[in-house]
């Protein structure tokens, strides 16, 4: 009788972990479940080492950022399909070495600067231009492979910009989903300099809230959002490293959510 009910409960326990770990997975913000007011506490394997989106490193950096920035295109959940993300629509030449997109008109950065033409082209200028004012500001060892096909960037008008390729890129579209070529206030870089990689600025859902360090990343959300606004008030990440706490934390009620869980 005692090892049925060992069994059972293990069962329970591993069902749980895989509800958290899919909910984790596709997007908690999305997903049924928070109400409106609510916060969310999760619970995760590291720190970030920094919150700029051309500079992460890592899955545990990117759910933190990805509620943040945006690019221009992004993925469908639960799918590889790509959808319009900043820019509602986009052309692409025949030859396959022009893409010229159309933004989101009145869209705005958390600090209240517009998104627009010139914020596109300073996000992708500041990692590809050596001589750019803000490339020194940042180390861009991940991101340079997924803009290692892009000739120039140039601002067509506020709401049109236009990328010329070195050579046709059939993934493209999906490379300015990633994380890595997310759009970054200019506004917030200039002012910041380095020290935008701790209070970053982006158009996504949640704002920058604060940043406990050896603790907890607080995020809110963006009232202003273009698109569906997040569900709770506010996300908090807090960085337990060892599998085990993180699990215990769960069980208690100490976090909503755990991510990289041991199959054991």
């Amino acid at each position: 009788m005692r090892r049925w009910w060992v069994w059972g409960l293990r069962r329970w326990a591993g069902s749980l972990l895989t509800v958290v770990l899919i909910a984790a997975g596709v997007g908690l913000v999305a997903q049924a479940g928070p109400k409106a007011g609510d916060t969310v506490i999760v619970g995760m394997e590291a720190e970030p080492p920094n919150l700029d989106p051309q500079q992460y490193s890592g899955v545990h950096s990117m759910r933190v950022i990805r509620r943040m920035f945006e690019g221009l295109t992004r993925q469908k959940e639960e799918s590889t399909q790509v959808e319009p993300g900043l820019a509602q629509s986009w052309t692409i030449s025949s030859d396959g070495l022009i893409y010229t997109f159309k933004l989101r008109p009145g869209t705005k950065f958390h600090d209240g600067s517009a998104l627009d033409a010139n914020a596109v082209k300073f996000s992708f200028d500041r990692v590809m231009d050596k001589e750019h004012p803000a490339y020194k500001w940042g180390k861009w060892s991940f991101v340079v492979g997924n803009v290692a096909m892009i000739k120039s960037v140039e601002a067509v008008d506020p709401t049109t910009v236009r990328f010329t390729l070195k050579f046709p890129h059939a993934p493209f579209l999906v490379r300015l989903a990633d994380v890595s070529t997310s759009i970054v206030s200019p506004k917030a870089v200039n002012e910041e300099k380095e020290g935008f990689a701790t209070k970053p600025v982006g158009t996504g859902q949640y704002t920058f809230d604060s940043w406990e360090r050896g603790n907890r990343i607080v995020l809110r959300r963006n009232e202003r959002y273009w698109g569906t606004k997040g569900r709770p008030d506010r996300l908090v990440y807090r960085f337990i490293i060892e599998a085990r706490a993180r699990v215990t934390e769960l069980l208690t009620g100490n976090v909503d959510l755990i991510v990289a869980v041991q199959p054991d």
